[in-house]
């Protein structure tokens, strides 16, 4: 009885703070659809909370699922208000989001260009950059929510990836909930993470360094755990690819050091056909982003030149500064940039890895010191390992000057990569795994059946309250600061993706040229990425060239839907070549190559065959457990 009183007061009290919610903002005037998806995010939140206070019993599995929520919401807090302050890539990302939007509304799916960007020239970003998850905020500004609102929801997504990631790798590697539960506590609060979040919104490599768990995982189970999951490694890997490909350079390097490491066990239980298997499985899956990037990289862009300027960012001016590594309580307030090396620290972001990573080090060589070299714990000593190495790697240690000056493959990576310090992503990942299997270890050896779920695991509470008081100290000066107002560039403030020559200040809205005054345009209409016109041509050839940044995948049509031909014009623009005829109708789209398509189909049987074998494998391993 008391407990349906409970229920029917629950949901009065729930259904009176939906009414408040939706009487606060009933004068909203924005146009968008933001209050509706958040009414049905409060309403399903509300409701969820409800059902699991009012369970009899609450297992362990949903206490725990309440804490990784927690965590959450918690390292989430700088998106509670309705706007959203700056950050180093904040423009990029927004464009990415505005880009996708414009794609969708224009059924380009998958887009491979962005048709309102550069005053509807177009950018080809989704060719050269992995836009995967970037379909989440897109698809939502699609449905008409505004883009501080998609924005976050996209922040909130990669903190959600980032815990559940960790939790669930290092408790499937060490089996211990408690060294899962320690992982996600250390890694949602850990330093580098929220500067690439939050001060850099560096979000193709925070989603990498999300995901970046998962591959570590994948990689236990192929090398010494059970390889029948060689599917996590794929899963893992292709979550990284679809995140960030400056990110894949990194994890190659892992993946390369451990499957070394492990070689002799590899060759002794034959697990080199489930890397095999799992190298072309990730080729397949992934190929319909591969065939386009690799066309689009084939082509003279800005980006390829980068290795060759003087003035690039590289290794050797953008590295950490040893003391840099102790500032563990320095906050991460975004307007602070990392500036050359020869400026020394003066108004630096924030370059460490935090406290409970730095102390993690000392703790992982002393454990690995003192114990046997198991298995187990050979997994854990090539993680720390693997994170000293990247420690090392991000400082100006490393004679990174002379190493490019000397070495071209030095410099190709130093200026690709742009920054050492990226290498203190992959550290944080590997550190904060190894710690936290050893001291969920410990935290097991006292776990005792009699004593409550907040006894048994006090060591971890109060590893959440250091991380807590930490992430309060780093993080409070960030979101105390003012409303970023939002510009709409045009052209975009990052031209890596033009074709090399091209001039943005000759970007002119709906402006097209003809080779001949003689040629005449009527009846111009663009929408989106396709254009259609009526032309007169008072001599025998010629061209048109229309407001269309040139990439691969653009096809010209007259009325009778013969295809004309189309080459590179002035600006790198789109050039379609007239014939003899004296007048006509041109219609000028993006259309998917028929490469394009069948890698597509590829990689979209591949992925269902790939998810009916999980089904079939899970089960298969449930009878046999």
């Amino acid at each position: 009885m008391k407990l349906k009183k409970g229920i029917i007061a629950y949901s009065i009290i729930s259904i009176i703070a939906i009414m408040l919610f939706i009487l606060k903002f009933n004068n909203d005037k924005s146009g968008t659809s933001d209050i509706y998806i958040q009414e049905i995010l409060l309403l399903v939140t509300i409701l969820s909370i409800g059902i699991l206070l009012f369970k009899k019993n609450m297992s362990n599995k949903t206490k725990i699922g309440l804490v990784l929520i927690a965590i959450v919401l918690f390292v989430s807090y700088p998106l509670y208000n309705d706007y959203i302050v700056y950050s180093h890539d904040l423009e990029f990302n927004l464009m990415r989001i505005n880009g996708l939007k414009s794609a969708i509304k224009s059924f380009q799916i998958p887009a491979r260009i962005y048709p309102l960007v550069n005053n509807g020239y177009g950018y080809a970003v989704p060719m050269m950059y992995p836009e995967l998850f970037i379909y989440i905020p897109a698809i939502l500004r699609a449905l008409n929510t505004s883009i501080v609102f998609s924005y976050k929801i996209l922040l909130f997504f990669i903190n959600m990836a980032a815990v559940f990631c960790m939790y669930i790798s290092v408790k499937k590697i060490s089996k211990s909930t408690s060294a899962g539960l320690i992982g996600a506590i250390i890694y949602a609060t850990a330093t580098y993470r929220l500067v690439t979040i939050y001060t850099r919104g560096a979000i193709g490599e925070t989603l990498a360094l999300a995901f970046f768990p998962l591959v570590i995982w994948g990689l236990y189970e192929i090398c010494i755990g059970n390889k029948n999951k060689w599917y996590i490694f794929v899963i893992g890997i292709t979550c990284v690819i679809q995140s960030h490909i400056l990110s894949i350079i990194t994890t190659a390097i892992v993946c390369l050091v451990i499957l070394l490491y492990f070689i002799k066990n590899i060759i002794k239980e034959k697990r080199y056909m489930y890397i095999i298997l799992s190298g072309f499985t990730i080729i397949l899956i992934n190929l319909w982003f591969i065939v386009p990037f690799l066309q689009g990289y084939s082509l003279n862009l800005t980006v390829k030149a980068r290795p060759e300027e003087e003035n690039v960012h590289t290794f050797d001016s953008d590295n950490v500064i040893p003391a840099e590594l102790f500032n563990v309580f320095d906050d991460i307030e975004s307007y602070r940039l990392s500036k050359d090396i020869s400026k020394g620290m003066s108004d630096e972001m924030n370059l460490s890895l935090g406290l409970l990573c730095t102390i993690g080090i000392p703790l992982c060589i002393i454990y690995l010191w003192k114990t046997k070299n198991d298995d187990n714990n050979k997994f854990i000593k090539i993680l720390t390992l693997l994170g000293l190495a990247f420690l090392i790697l991000s400082t100006s240690i490393i004679p990174w000057k002379e190493l490019q000056d000397n070495f071209k493959i030095i410099r190709w990576l130093s200026a690709t990569m742009q920054f050492a310090w990226r290498f203190l992503g992959p550290t944080t990942v590997t550190i904060t795994m190894a710690m936290s299997i050893i001291i969920g270890k410990y935290v097991d050896s006292k776990y005792d059946n009699n004593k409550s779920f907040i006894e048994n695991y006090k060591i971890i509470f109060g590893i959440g309250l250091i991380s807590i008081a930490i992430f309060t100290i780093i993080v409070a000066p960030y979101s105390k600061q003012e409303k970023y107002k939002i510009i709409n560039y045009n052209p975009i403030p990052y031209p890596e993706y033009y074709l090399e020559g091209t001039n943005t200040s000759l970007f002119y809205e709906n402006q097209y040229n003809t080779s001949n005054k003689s040629i005449v345009v009527n009846n111009y209409e663009k929408n989106g990425s396709k254009i259609v016109l009526n032309y007169t041509n008072g001599v025998d050839s010629g061209y048109i060239e229309v407001p269309l940044l040139y990439y691969p995948g653009y096809v010209a049509k007259d009325e009778n839907g013969n295809k004309l031909n189309i080459t590179i014009g002035n600006n790198n623009v789109v050039r379609v070549n007239l014939t003899e005829k004296k007048s006509g109708t041109i219609i000028v789209d993006y259309k998917e190559k028929p490469l394009y398509i069948y890698a597509d189909i590829v990689s979209l049987v591949t992925i269902c065959s790939f998810i009916v074998y999980i089904i079939k494998s899970r089960k298969k391993q449930n009878q046999v457990s």
